[in-house]
This record gives structure tokens, sequence and C-alpha cells, in this order.
């Protein structure tokens, strides 16, 4: 079988949350930060929000709900041992841009040569795990690129990060919208991409969409829910909307001009240092409105 698209997800749930119509026959997964910690007394904050009495044991419960929600789609995701932020505060994986760099180089199926189509997380909301699997991502294609075999790069949008996006522009519009927790106006996909890639021209600051068809986006529901140590949390953070089919229906996608033009602009338009969204010691993602120091550094999405 020929493999088209190599997926990176940050955490076991991204890829199926973000970019199931990307996934099946012709792609392989990569789950990043699937980690298990070695200390069997550690319990993490969100880890004990999600009710949990042993964060090691909930990672492990992660790493299977991984492998059970890709295997309707016939895919066994590709899991990393690097440990979750909430597991490694302040700390970035020494080896990851070596390994990210090297599968790509490899391809899919491993030993094919380099990856002719590799999709990435956006880092809407800069959750600082989706961000550094990103720039390591494009930093690793950059340099195919430079040696004559540029990969088509794509970055997804991340559900349900993308509903915070487009509820906090609307409000911050001052339209009532904001509240609909929908993710049907693609407009503040748009504004925040043109913030990240200012010198893209403008049309590429649109996102593309896939709309799903009812039995696809039906299956992804499913695939969702097999990441049950989530869900109920994910949901109440957007008011009952996360497995709206609706919602589900839709993704949004960027394919990038050159990966290196991309890293460019990401650079220059970097938040400072101390921004809580950037923070190491971020926690989960506040309900639009709240403080973004609300931003989860871990644990999912």
């Amino acid at each position: 079988m020929t493999i088209r698209r190599l997926v990176f997800s940050p955490h076991a749930d991204d890829a199926v949350l973000s970019c199931y119509g990307a996934l099946g026959p012709g792609s392989a997964v990569v789950t990043v930060f699937a980690g298990v910690p070695e200390d069997p007394g550690l319990l993490t904050d969100w880890d004990r929000a999600l009710g949990a009495a042993d964060s090691r044991e909930l990672a492990l419960e992660r790493r299977a709900e991984d492998l059970r929600s890709f295997a309707p789609l016939g895919l066994v995701p590709e899991q990393w041992p690097y440990l979750d932020g909430q597991y490694r505060p302040g700390e970035t994986p020494r080896q990851l841009s070596a390994d990210l760099a090297a599968r790509v180089r490899a391809g899919a199926p491993v030993g094919a040569g380099p990856a002719r189509e590799v999709w990435l997380p956006a880092g809407l909301l800069g959750h600082p795990d989706h961000v550094l699997v990103r720039d390591t991502g494009l930093a690793a294609c950059a340099e195919l690129a430079d040696e004559g075999l540029p990969p088509r790069v794509v970055l997804y949008a991340e559900y349900p990060y993308q509903l915070f996006q487009i509820s906090n522009h609307l409000r911050a519009a001052g339209t009532r919208d904001g509240f609909a927790w929908t993710n049907d106006r693609p407009e503040p996909l748009a504004a925040w991409a043109a913030e990240q890639f200012p010198r893209a021209t403008a049309g590429r600051h649109r996102a593309g969409e896939t709309r799903l068809p009812e039995i696809t986006a039906a299956a992804k529901a499913a695939a969702i829910r097999a990441h049950a140590t989530q869900v109920d949390v994910m949901d109440r953070q957007v008011r009952g909307q996360l497995l709206n089919l609706s919602n589900l229906e839709l993704e949004y996608w960027w394919p990038l001009h050159g990966a290196r033009a991309a890293l460019s602009d990401l650079a220059a338009s970097a938040p400072a240092p101390a921004s809580a969204l950037a923070s190491a010691s971020a926690s989960a993602p506040a309900p639009a409105g709240a403080s973004s120091a609300g931003a989860r550094n871990g644990g999912g999405r």
C-alpha cells in the first residue's frame, strides 16, 4: 500500500479529533507524547481533575485508548516514549528534533524514502506540546526541501481548540455568536493565520475545509469516545458541543507554501516567552472569556 500521509499527533486524541478525514488507508500516524511516567506516586493536577488516582496508570490507559480509537480505521499509531508536558514541566525533550527529522526522512512505511506529505498541528492557543511538534516538524521538512526533496506540508487546526479560537475572536468583535461553540465560522481561523504568517498571501490565510459525510462524522465521534478518560472534561469545556456532529463534520487545515518560510514567519510573530499560553507551566484550556493562563500543558488535545 502506498502511504500518502505521515500525520503527527502530539497526544493520543489529537489526530482523531482534528484531522479524521486525513486518516485511513494511505496514512501513518505518530503519537509523539505517549510516554508513561516512571514515578508510581505521581498525580498531576490535570489527571486528578480527570478523576485519576495515579498518573502512570492514566498514561497507560491513554495508550490503550489510542490503539482502540484507530482500530476501526485499520491503523496502528506509532507511540513514541516522550512524556506529555504535564509530566516534564519546563523540560524540552532533547532527542525529539532528531527523532522527528529521522521519521520524516524515513517516510511511511519506514524505509520508503522521505515522506511526501506531512501533517502537523497548527499550534492554536499555543499549547507547548503542539508548538514543539509543529516547529520541529517544520524544521525537518525544511531540511528535506533544502536537499531538493520538499514534502507537502499541512498544518491542521486542532479540535476543540478551534472552538475556543473562533469563540474568543467573535466575542472580541462584540458579537454574541461567540457563545454558540460552533466551528462553522472560518474567518477567525484566517485571522489567526494572518497573524502567524504575515508574509503569506491573503489567499493562503484562509484554511482549507474538509466536510465529512454524516456517516464519517459519526465514526469520528465513536473514535473520540474511545478516549474515555478525556471526553467528559473536554465536553464540559465547550458547553456540551464536543460531539455535535455539525462541529465534527468540519475540519480545517492549511497547506503551506514552504516549511522554511513558515518557520521564519512563526519566529517573527512569536509572543514573548512570558506569555501564559507559551508557558510550560500552563494547565487546562479555560472556557472562552477566562484567563488565557488556563491553556493546558499536556494531557491531550
